[in-house]
């Protein structure tokens, strides 16, 4: 039985995840909408789960990431006790994705929620698998079937790292005023900031070059997405997963672009920007 099939019987009930993507999330709902409908409510169904562990650790809810954790143990358990376990064990178990993903992705959120200092770059590189690498490594096995290598695991994983620093460059000032710094504690003493200049209006030459650092490393990751796009066959699938990165890529060019001055407000990709990466998008991949 192929993959459609075996997802026909649950299909009805991950409608709810995608209203949720659709109310909180309408480009990345607009996107992937267009994929074949048991791969787009799958992916609405994962991205439901995760976004409901990084709300809780975002808001410091320790009782509703608990309640989280239960859902998914039910499911490694065999016994998924709501709509949103079936609907898990039932993508995992079809698309082959392995359980381990879900529990560094919990790991990452513990630590953001007890505020785990990240002392050098390995940490961050580690931090940034757990809550965001694990996300294309389950995403990518419901856009293709097939076989990951090994190296291809890792191309992923690079995108995803880049996606991820994308945010932390972006957010530094916001993070800072909610105590958070994902800025590694080595990389602060190297290039001499101090952590109170996170959350000032003026960005330092020092703090500017630790950013120029840390972008340079993002942009390089970001090339792995040409190998990550090869594996992809369906033309709808190459056009969601090319708009989401480029769409995160644009946003650091912009950083770059302003000398690095990430405490002047938060960098977004406007609706302009956004409509003309996909009209370029669906150009590349006409055939």
């Amino acid at each position: 039985m192929n993959r459609e099939k075996m997802m026909a019987s649950q299909l009805e009930t991950m409608e709810t995840s995608e209203t949720v993507i659709k109310k909180h999330s309408s480009t990345f709902y607009y996107t992937f909408s267009k994929l074949p409908l048991y791969q787009a409510l799958s992916i609405f169904v994962v991205y439901d789960f995760l976004r409901q562990l990084d709300d809780a650790a975002d808001n410091n809810n320790v009782e509703q990431l608990q309640l989280i954790k239960g859902i998914w143990e039910s499911v490694k358990n065999g016994k998924p006790n709501t709509s949103l376990g079936k609907n898990l064990q039932l993508i995992f178990q079809v698309f082959q994705i392995p359980e381990k993903l879900i529990d560094e992705m919990i790991l990452g959120q513990e630590e953001d929620l007890k505020k785990v200092v990240i002392k050098t770059q390995s940490d961050l590189r580690n931090y940034c698998f757990r809550v965001a690498g694990t996300v294309g490594l389950m995403i990518i096995p419901i856009l293709t079937e097939k076989k990951l290598t090994d190296y291809d695991k890792k191309q992923i994983v690079n995108v995803r790292i880049a996606l991820q620093l994308t945010n932390i460059i972006r957010d530094v000032k916001e993070d800072y005023e909610h105590g958070y710094v994902y800025l590694p504690q080595l990389m602060l003493d190297e290039f001499e900031v101090s952590p109170t200049e996170l959350g000032q209006s003026t960005v330092s030459p020092n703090l500017r070059h630790l950013i120029q650092s840390l972008s340079e490393e993002a942009f390089s990751l970001y090339y792995s997405k040409f190998k990550v796009l090869k594996l992809l066959e369906q033309r709808q699938a190459k056009i969601a997963l090319r708009l989401a990165i480029d769409g995160y890529e644009a946003i650091l060019k912009k950083i770059k672009h302003k000398n690095y001055d990430i405490l002047q407000g938060r960098q977004i990709t406007s609706n302009l920007v956004k409509s003309w990466l996909y009209f370029q998008i669906r150009l590349r991949y006409l055939w």
